[in-house]
């Protein structure tokens, strides 16, 4: 549903009209309330775990040419909200040990959290890939991760990007 009328409006929206401003900003307010609607069905069927919901949400996103957008909203509801709950400068003292911990704990992570959206996204149409695009730039830009054992997860990810992508 969301969909066709997402889509209609949008093609209205951009085809010369003769009518007023009015006319476009109403087709821009219902655009922006189908967008929200869409995105709290995401993060709704994200914490619920509904498969169904979450499949045909990626699905919309994929139509509407939005995948980076389902991915942004991700990372900013989900994947940010774990990285300030369970990685803090605290958490990754002392120097190694508790560095590993936190990559432990991030890891972890990709696999209970993101198991389902990983496996709704393989069967929809395709071009999600939230580890490396809602995940890993959280994990880069917690400045408490700035350690040695980061630098050199960079250094193998620029020397060996599709070693590091396999494998992370």
């Amino acid at each position: 549903v969301y969909v066709c009328v997402y889509v209609s409006l949008c093609f209205v929206g951009k085809t010369p009209q003769k009518h007023s401003l009015t006319f476009t900003q109403r087709i821009a307010a219902i655009a922006d309330t189908l967008e929200e609607g869409l995105q709290r069905s995401f993060v709704q069927a994200i914490t619920s775990h509904d498969l169904l919901s979450l499949k045909q949400c990626l699905r919309t996103y994929a139509i509407i040419d939005r995948v980076g957008d389902a991915e942004v909203l991700f990372r900013h509801s989900v994947v940010q909200l774990f990285m300030q709950q369970c990685i803090s400068k605290e958490s990754v003292q002392p120097p190694g040990k508790g560095l590993v911990e936190a990559y432990d704990r991030v890891l972890a992570f990709v696999d209970d959290s993101c198991a389902q959206l990983r496996s709704a996204s393989a069967s929809t149409i395709g071009g999600f890939d939230f580890v490396v695009n809602a995940v890993w730039p959280e994990v880069r830009g917690m400045p408490c991760l700035d350690q040695p054992l980061t630098r050199a997860a960079q250094s193998v990810q620029r020397c060996f990007p599709h070693f590091f992508l396999k494998n992370f």
